[in-house]
């Protein structure tokens, strides 16, 4: 796969996505706990639509 097979994601879709607030995906992104974003553009900033699939399957399988 290559990278412009990705679908890239705004912050507020990552936050409804998750049910995380902004500042909480920042803090866990910046703590290695979250999928890092992708500046595109600029200052644009990004988040790759799989990865955030991808970390939300692993917090399901991680479950208690």
């Amino acid at each position: 796969m290559n990278i412009y097979s990705h679908k890239f994601i705004k912050i507020k879709q990552v936050a409804e996505l998750t049910s995380l607030s902004e500042p909480s995906i920042y803090r866990l992104q910046k703590e290695g706990k979250f999928p890092k974003s992708v500046k595109i553009a600029g200052n644009t900033t990004r988040w790759v639509h799989r990865e955030i699939e991808e970390y939300l399957n692993a917090c399901l399988a991680n479950r208690n």
